[in-house]
């Protein structure tokens, strides 16, 4: 749910939004604000047009006349340059504000991520910012845009009223409490509107997050014959968001009709009003009879826009709001700090994580100093917090206490840039972007040649399945974003594992570098890292014990926020230990996935040559 409206934090951010296009903002409001004086004093020479007609003496009637057309050929050329003026601010505005919010995202640590998932990101960056630069481009343009013409239409009105004969006091007092009363109906309409809008916005949520349950895995879900109650899933979700958007609608309606409803109101009250004032004292001001009709909708103009302004705020909020909050996110530090150390020792002093205030601690106190220029793994059960200690080692997150140094420096006093040049991390699922395996390579170093690529590939072992995709230009070979297409699993694996190896890491950090491949591509994998890491300071996470056998020199085991057991694998493999216990319990699981049955075969007819009764089937 939207946090509630604040002032405060739309001047705020408005003021961020026009920033971005200043001159165009400035020569649209000007531009249109314009307009609206000239419509405003146009109606004022009309009347004076009107009023030397009636009385058929007024030489000056050809200059008003000549005066009325210049003021119409003006007013359509500003009218026409306010609209092209606003669209042009409004789409430098939309771009600009789409362009922070992406590279806002990738500044952000994991806090952020793990709360919104892609889809609301996404959302929020493509389609929610469009409608929220829209909005705060109105907020910030509204005083002028409304407050000026309010001051000169009502400056009009009363020099029309001026003409016929002076209004009693009871009206006056009456048209105030009717002019007084507008706002604050129209502030509790818009209170109204933005509650179904916070209602309506959620039902949104979660159909898209309903529709997603049963569309990201259709054929799962026929499998489990599961059809007949994602369908009624997906029709309640339906229904309950008909319901809210209806009950938007008839807010929204109801406020429309008010705001939309007053100005005739007032319009017929004058109206009649001055025609009274005509029959009792003879007036014969036809003019200012014209000019304070036209001008009744002038004056409320201003307020019936602050009503459907207020109502529109409202509405939109939710959606402000969220982009308000990915633009108020603290971001990872960026601050310019130390120069990287020349020691690659990686030490953790007493560290302390939890991902909520009173929240579970996740590290409890851990303290070890990690070999430098040896491999060193970190295994435990799932969820103890392996991956976790490497994002305080690459700064994706802050200690909750304690310090995380390289080279005897604390991490966070580090230039974050530096930082993450030398200390590089390949995920358990590693970016790839839908491009060129050359642009996939450049992503860890923008400036890398082709020859470089191709030198950091031979050294890995990586050119021989990239020429074999194509073997004249392996670089310009289209790789997607998702797995499945040009590349194996492992062969992904590898790509990623090269690629960081291009930037010449002084620390690597590999999560979980075995997912998602097979038994063979492991071996392959375990095979070539320890020639391939000669050197570097490299700290794994990863739940296959086996490879951690074969390639680490250093296993620490994790356990209730610390590492209870730190050794060789062949030490802690030879010892009740934890590693001991996820060893036996890997080699049970293998174990048990292998049957041996015994399967009758069919008769071979049209031979006759013996054959066994049973062949032995590998399960």
């Amino acid at each position: 749910m939207a946090r509630p409206m604040s002032y405060r934090s739309l001047v705020r951010w408005s003021a961020g939004v026009v920033a971005t296009a200043p001159g165009p903002f400035a020569a649209s409001v000007l531009a249109t604000l314009t307009a609206t004086l000239l419509t405003q004093y146009s109606t004022l020479v009309v009347g004076d047009i009107l009023d030397g007609v009636s009385k058929g003496t007024d030489p000056s009637l050809g200059r008003r006349a000549i005066l009325y057309a210049v003021l119409v050929l003006a007013l359509i050329v500003t009218r026409f340059g306010g609209r092209v003026l606003v669209g042009w601010s409004e789409t430098r505005m939309i771009s600009q504000l789409q362009q922070t919010l992406h590279d806002k995202l990738l500044r952000l640590g994991a806090g952020f991520h793990e709360r919104h998932e892609f889809g609301e990101a996404s959302a929020i960056v493509l389609q929610f910012s469009g409608g929220a630069a829209e909005m705060l481009r109105d907020f910030a343009a509204f005083p002028i845009l409304r407050g000026v013409p309010l001051v000169t239409a009502m400056w009009g009105l009363m020099l029309s009223l001026g003409k016929l004969q002076a209004m009693p006091i009871e009206t006056q007092i009456g048209i105030a409490l009717i002019l007084l009363a507008l706002p604050i109906i129209g502030s509790r309409m818009a209170r109204r509107v933005q509650v179904a809008a916070g209602a309506l916005q959620q039902a949104q949520v979660e159909l898209a997050t309903e529709f997603a349950n049963s569309a990201s895995q259709p054929i799962e879900v026929r499998v489990l014959g599961a059809e007949r109650q994602r369908a009624a899933a997906f029709a309640r979700r339906l229904r309950t968001m008909a319901a809210a958007k209806f009950s938007t609608m008839a807010r929204l309606a109801t406020a429309d009709e008010f705001q939309s409803a007053m100005p005739l109101v007032l319009q017929a009250t004058f109206l009649i009003y001055a025609v009274f004032v005509l029959v009792t004292a003879k007036s014969l001001s036809v003019g200012s009879v014209l000019v304070i009709y036209a001008f009744v909708p002038q004056v409320i103009a201003p307020m019936q826009d602050l009503i459907a302004f207020n109502i529109g705020l409202h509405f939109s909020w939710p959606i402000v709001a969220q982009v308000g909050e990915l633009l108020d996110a603290a971001p990872l530090s960026d601050v310019a700090g130390k120069a990287l150390p020349k020691g690659d020792s990686v030490v953790l002093s007493d560290v302390s994580l939890r991902y909520t205030d009173g929240g579970r601690a996740v590290l409890d106190g851990l303290s070890h100093t990690f070999l430098p220029g040896r491999i060193s793994a970190i295994v435990g059960r799932s969820g103890s917090g392996k991956s976790s200690i490497l994002q305080l080692l690459s700064v994706m997150r802050q200690p909750t206490h304690g310090t995380v140094t390289l080279g005897g420096v604390a991490t966070s006093s580090i230039d974050p840039e530096v930082l993450r040049r030398h200390v590089v991390t390949v995920s358990q699922f590693p970016l790839f972007v839908t491009d060129t395996v050359r642009v996939n390579f450049q992503l860890a170093d923008e400036s890398a040649t082709d020859a470089e690529i191709e030198a950091i590939c031979r050294q890995t072992g990586l050119w021989s399945v990239l020429t074999a995709a194509s073997p004249t230009n392996p670089l310009d070979v289209l790789l997607s974003r998702t797995a499945g297409q040009s590349l194996s699993g492992g062969e992904r694996r590898l790509f990623a594992i090269t690629r960081a190896l291009l930037r010449r890491p002084r620390v690597l950090l590999l999560d979980e570098p075995t997912t998602g491949i097979d038994h063979l591509s492991v071996q392959a994998l375990a095979s070539r890292l320890p020639d391939l890491l000669t050197g570097l300071t490299v700290i794994i996470v990863d739940h296959d014990i086996s490879f951690v056998e074969q390639i680490a020199a250093q296993v620490c085991c994790l356990e209730n926020g610390r590492f209870v057991e730190i050794g060789t694998p062949a030490e802690l493999a030879a010892r009740p230990s934890l590693f001991q216990r996820l060893a036996a319990a890997q080699q049970t699981m293998a174990t048990t996935n292998m049957t041996i049955e015994s399967i009758p075969l069919p008769s071979l007819r049209g031979s006759g040559a013996p054959r066994p009764d049973a062949v032995q089937r590998e399960g």
